[in-house]
């Protein structure tokens, strides 16, 4: 089997099918580039596995932040009372009455494709949305950016390519992030309490009651120590890791195992996402691995000299960035 890529209506939106030997995704343009499917094989010749949390009726546009998989920018997670400072300026952001806005402003947005098909590296397909194309009021955020992101399915799994491009004037500040709901359990068998995590993260992001970092990071400990794999129980997560331990490559890579299915889910990425969240409520049946590029509420977090990770690109300066998501086989034995 070779690469292909396809197009079809599904659900009345456009969807766009790239496929190979070890699997095959289904992007929806017109939902914020999300995916709404996502099948991987553990191995060549192997039967591809759905990994990822489907919409319900009504699709992608209508779960809104509660399956597939998200791109949240320009800032992931929340953003304090929907205010921030930037250059000596006040930005507000006023999305009708939230308090604390959520993970920006393309995620349910609809995308172009500006360019698909096959190449060395498998079947691709890039989709592009520009800032000036979304009605954002100046005083929420002070620059203009063009966003790609490029969905790939080639020989190791699937891989999420992103470049951002400052198109405008003036500075801006940005942070990105993704938010796959990946299924647990991965297989028909076992339970969401059986499936493992690991997530080698040194500290953690304290909370306020409203999910948005005080400044400090505590050092893991506990049910946060995921170190180790940790079965999940009926442990319950929402919560940013950072201080990451990374391979000589400098990528970071999580875990999602389920070994009833004997299946093995990893993310991994590049050293620009120096975060993770983890979201995962004990009655949900999915897993959530979010690399982020910046801490929640780093707008502010940065504007009181606490270092969060935000990112800024002057008037035609880039920035480019990769997360990749494969499956294997769990022989089981110890963790």
């Amino acid at each position: 089997m070779s690469h292909a890529v396809s197009s079809e209506r599904l659900d009345g939106e456009e969807a766009w099918t790239l496929s190979g030997p070890r699997g095959a995704c289904v992007v929806i343009p017109a939902a914020g580039s999300q995916l709404c499917s996502l099948r991987l094989a553990p191995g060549a010749g192997r039967e591809p596995v759905e990994v990822l949390l489907a919409p319900g009726p009504g699709g992608l546009r209508q779960a809104g932040w509660g399956a597939g998989a998200p791109i949240l920018f320009p800032f992931p997670g929340r953003v304090g009372r929907g205010e921030y400072p930037y250059r000596g300026t006040r930005h507000r952001i006023a999305p009708g009455g939230v308090r604390h806005p959520l993970h920006g402003f393309v995620g349910l947005r609809p995308w172009e494709v500006v360019d698909a098909g096959t190449d060395a590296r498998g079947a691709y397909a890039t989709t592009a949305i520009e800032h000036a194309a979304l009605g954002i009021p100046a005083e929420a955020f002070p620059g203009a950016y063009r966003l790609e992101v490029t969905h790939r399915v080639g020989p190791d799994g699937y891989a999420h390519e992103i470049a951002v491009r400052n198109v405008g004037t003036a500075a801006f500040p940005f942070g990105y992030g993704w938010h796959p709901y990946f299924r647990a359990p991965l297989g028909p068998r076992g339970s969401r309490a059986e499936c493992v995590l690991r997530v080698p993260a040194a500290a953690r992001w304290e909370l306020t009651a409203d999910l948005l970092p005080t400044g400090r990071r505590l050092e893991v400990g506990g049910p946060y120590d995921l170190r180790a794999p940790s079965p999940l129980g009926d442990k319950s997560f929402d919560d940013p890791f950072t201080l990451l331990e990374r391979d000589a490559d400098g990528w970071s890579r999580a875990e999602l195992t389920d070994p009833a299915a004997g299946l093995r889910l990893e993310i991994s990425a590049d050293a620009s996402f120096g975060h993770l969240v983890v979201y995962s409520p004990r009655t949900s049946g999915s897993v959530c691995l979010e690399p982020y590029t910046c801490a929640p509420d780093a707008y502010n977090l940065e504007a009181r000299g606490m270092p969060a990770g935000l990112r800024e690109l002057e008037p035609g300066e880039g920035w480019a960035g990769a997360i990749r998501v494969t499956l294997g086989d769990y022989a089981g034995g110890r963790f």
